[in-house]
């Protein structure tokens, strides 16, 4: 029972890093859009 509870945190713990891995990328991926845009605006 015990392991089984550790798991399941490790697994929850695991989702996080991953959804703000994923945001991280996101918002870096806006950034460079962003800065392309600005250079065809040029």
């Amino acid at each position: 029972g015990m392991v089984r509870k550790k798991n399941k945190k490790h697994n929850q713990s695991r989702q996080l890093a991953t959804s703000s891995l994923a945001n991280k990328m996101q918002s870096k991926s806006l950034i460079l859009i962003e800065t392309e845009l600005q250079e065809l605006i040029r």
